[in-house]
């Protein structure tokens, strides 16, 4: 019996040293491309700091430090502003990451956030990017090229604390609802209408104001027809957890 029992712990000693090596090798044969690229942009402000998309550090949150932000002055509010990633040579890019910042005041998220690449002619976009705070918004892709980009714009100004460009795809954790074809988000005259068109139950309802900050929140909502009354006009970030997995959109409340 003890000689069973040794050869089982054994087994299951080897099983988890070889699972530990795998999910190591995985982690570490993911480069994140934008160590090696020369970062440029449009505009940053002085006493910000361009470099700190590209220092590899992860975020405390939105309002960590240092940062890129492109604040100008109020004559410049909601303008698109970029920062670009440049190689010598073509890199095969599979996704990108991006941690806003925000400051609460005039570096806000985004209210339209895009990724695009060069084709060696011209700038061909890529795809929205979400721009939810406190957490990584991912893109996946499947493009070559020396350049690539990250266009953003808000209400005021913005601000990026990382930009992280890979080689391999990445496992999103927030995707469009858009990719759900049996859920419908609107808006309306009392807010902002749900359709779940599913016999799934919502996980967790969340709406997020354009600073961030979480106006709204239920759980376990069943399908059907669901509205979050919302009078107050601006941009929202409606996010939306079923399955495990979640979901977010943007909407804009008029009055």
């Amino acid at each position: 019996m003890r000689k069973k029992l040794l050869l089982s712990f054994s087994i299951s000693k080897w099983t988890l040293l070889l699972t530990l090596f795998f999910s190591n090798f995985l982690a570490f044969s993911q480069t994140n491309l934008a160590l090696t690229a020369n970062v440029t942009t449009s505009f940053v402000s002085e006493w910000e700091t361009l470099e700190a998309v590209k220092d590899d550090v992860t975020p405390v949150d939105s309002n960590d430090t240092p940062r890129y932000g492109n604040w100008n002055y109020e004559q410049n509010y909601g303008v698109y502003n970029w920062v670009e990633y440049s190689w010598n040579t073509d890199q095969v890019i599979k996704s990108a990451n991006v941690y806003w910042g925000n400051d609460g005041g005039g570096l806000l998220p985004p209210d339209d956030a895009y990724i695009e690449y060069f084709d060696g002619t011209e700038w061909v976009k890529v795809g929205d990017i979400g721009f939810l705070l406190n957490t990584y918004n991912g893109l996946n892709m499947d493009v070559t090229t020396s350049k690539i980009r990250v266009h953003m714009k808000s209400t005021t100004a913005t601000s990026i604390i990382e930009f992280q460009v890979f080689d391999t795809e990445l496992n999103l954790s927030t995707s469009n609802i858009s990719e759900l074809d049996f859920l419908e988000v609107y808006t309306s005259a009392s807010g902002v209408v749900i359709d779940n068109n599913s016999s799934k139950s919502l996980e967790s309802v969340k709406l997020y104001n354009v600073v961030g900050s979480m106006v709204y929140q239920a759980t376990n909502i069943k399908a059907g027809n669901y509205t979050i009354h919302q009078s107050n006009s601006g941009v929202y970030i409606v996010e939306i957890v079923i399955d495990g997995l979640r979901y977010s959109k943007k909407v804009i409340i008029t009055e």
